[in-house]
């Protein structure tokens, strides 16, 4: 699962200036996806790089996911704890690509 996000980055990224794909995106971690209720959950590294990648970004991403997930996927924002890996996140995901339930 976490290849087809790959896949989505780089659609993304031909959509995007540079600067744009640095600072909003490629910060963006795949943590998991839902195929029961078709929800993707990405992690930011930040409150705001998630704020502006959901009010500047969300369509850009839903469109690329459409393409490489399901359809009729939506997407979660989540910002990631401090000091937690973004690598050790996404790999606490299950083997059949759904995610651990968010800490709130």
């Amino acid at each position: 699962m976490h290849d087809r996000w790959q896949e989505c980055t780089e659609l993304i990224s031909t959509k995007l200036s540079e600067q744009a794909f640095r600072t909003w995106i490629k910060p963006l971690v795949f943590l998991g996806f839902d195929p029961k209720d078709r929800v993707v959950r990405l992690g930011a590294p930040t409150q705001i790089k998630a704020d502006v990648a959901r009010k500047q970004y969300l369509r850009l991403i839903s469109r690329s996911l459409q393409q490489h997930f399901d359809p009729d996927v939506s997407v979660h924002f989540e910002v990631l704890r401090e000091g937690t890996d973004a690598a050790d996140r996404a790999d606490s995901s299950s083997d059949d690509g759904v995610g651990a339930p968010a800490d709130d």
